[in-house]
């Protein structure tokens, strides 16, 4: 490399890895990094369901897999961070079909959305004014594990600030269900339940 390009390099390369650098810590920084333990480790897994190989200590693994980043599993995701449960076979299909029709835009938001504005999520207090009760629910929901201290805070703030970056309940909701933690919990639990995933269409 010569002295003008290494010039160039200090001067538009260098500062940008810094800012992609900064910008990765802060998207990674409300979820924790996968410790080498057993995707959906202690959940039961649907009856009859063959289990594939989820076990890895690296994230990239839950990333890329085409289960986790079909529509059906994003849609099995959001059922449990909203509704806390399985999705009803009607409500999947449904739902499935609306994120397939919008994978090439948004793919996540339409179903949040809708799932949100249910009477089910209504009647289960999904959206509660109280926004440190709503962050705890949603890591319990989601990640089946308790909020930690710098990710609840981090949640609050989000939705709590009062400038244009401000987060909506509905977007936080879907960065959880899209989250590498997420698609590592429920590794398991999503494939066996998607048993006919249409690999063309993908939520991310």
């Amino acid at each position: 490399m010569n002295i003008l390009s290494v010039k160039q390099y200090v001067k538009y390369a260098a500062p940008l890895a810094v800012v992609v650098l900064m910008a990765s810590a802060v998207v990674a920084a409300p979820f924790l990094k996968n410790q080498n333990t057993q995707a959906a480790n202690g959940w039961v897994t649907v009856s009859g369901c063959t289990k594939e190989a989820a076990a890895s200590n690296d994230d990239t693994y839950f990333n890329t897999c085409v289960n986790n980043r079909s529509v059906e599993g994003m849609v099995f995701r959001a059922y449990r961070a909203i509704l806390n449960r399985n999705p009803d076979s009607a409500g999947f299909k449904y739902w499935v079909n609306v994120a397939a029709y919008n994978s090439s835009k948004d793919a996540v938001g339409p179903v949040v959305k809708g799932l949100l504005s249910s009477q089910e999520a209504r009647n289960k207090g999904a959206l509660t004014e109280n926004t440190q009760v709503f962050v705890s629910e949603l890591y319990q929901k989601s990640l089946n594990r308790n909020a930690d201290s710098a990710g609840l805070k981090y949640w609050v703030n989000q939705i709590n600030r009062m400038d244009g970056k401000r987060k909506t309940h509905q977007s936080v909701i879907g960065s959880f269900v899209q989250s590498t933690e997420a698609k590592r919990v429920w590794s398991i639990e999503a494939p066996c339940y998607v048993t006919n995933y249409d690999a063309r269409y993908c939520a991310d």
